[in-house]
């Protein structure tokens, strides 16, 4: 199998893990937004509303932060593969087409994609277990 396929084949297994995550990620934000959701609708005389609100959003916070780790190891696999990435593409010498991992990775901090994901990535999260606490301390 020439070195160009195998690139192509290695890029496209990191596509597919990396709509996996953003998959994952939808997942949680439907999961904890209609939780919280539904804490906050509920009438008192609910089936709901007859779970202790404290048990509900101890439950929330766990979730939220199970997202935040998810969130994290996350980008840290993504980041393994566009390093392993940008390693074959210095292999590939004169047949890489276009060199883009090797760009983002020698990139200025500030343009860096892993960064900059990151942090907008955490940021549903960290509200999530945030907007649980208040609702916890507002019962």
């Amino acid at each position: 199998m020439p070195l160009t396929d195998q690139y192509d084949s290695l890029v496209a297994v990191r596509n597919v893990e990396l709509e996996t995550y953003w998959n994952r990620y939808n997942i949680q934000i439907a999961l904890n937004g209609g939780l919280l959701v539904a804490v906050l609708a509920t009438p008192s005389g609910s089936r709901i509303g007859t779970v202790p609100v404290s048990l509900v959003c101890f439950g929330g916070i766990v979730v939220a932060l199970c997202w935040l780790a998810m969130v994290l190891q996350g980008k840290a696999w993504l980041h393994r593969w566009d390093e392993e990435l940008s390693l074959f593409e210095q292999t590939l010498g004169e047949q890489a087409i276009y060199p883009l991992f090797t760009r983002i990775r020698s990139s200025a901090p500030a343009l860096n994609p892993w960064l900059n994901i990151t942090a907008v990535a955490m940021a549903a999260p960290v509200l999530c277990v945030f907007s649980w606490i208040a609702v916890w301390c507002s019962s």
